[in-house]
């Protein structure tokens, strides 16, 4: 088993990308089961169109709720 870690994608994508990796890189692989996880200590944001779409989905089941609740 071999665990590789990169500073970021960027660098990553810089290594398997030079001109001196290719010829070299279907060798590697073959002999490998590649899983690639992405792992990072930050904080992960969710993107804002996310948050709000389930708000906004929060909201109108709570408004369809109430309606049902008090006129139902």
């Amino acid at each position: 088993m071999t665990v590789v870690r990169y500073p970021n994608r960027r660098t990553f994508l810089k290594l398997i990308s030079h001109p001196t990796y290719a010829p070299v890189a279907p060798y590697k692989f073959i002999a490998l089961e590649l899983d690639l996880a992405p792992v990072s200590r930050g904080m992960v944001v969710p993107d804002l169109r996310w948050v709000v779409a389930g708000g906004v989905v929060i909201i109108f089941l709570l408004v369809v709720w109430l309606h049902l609740a008090l006129f139902g």
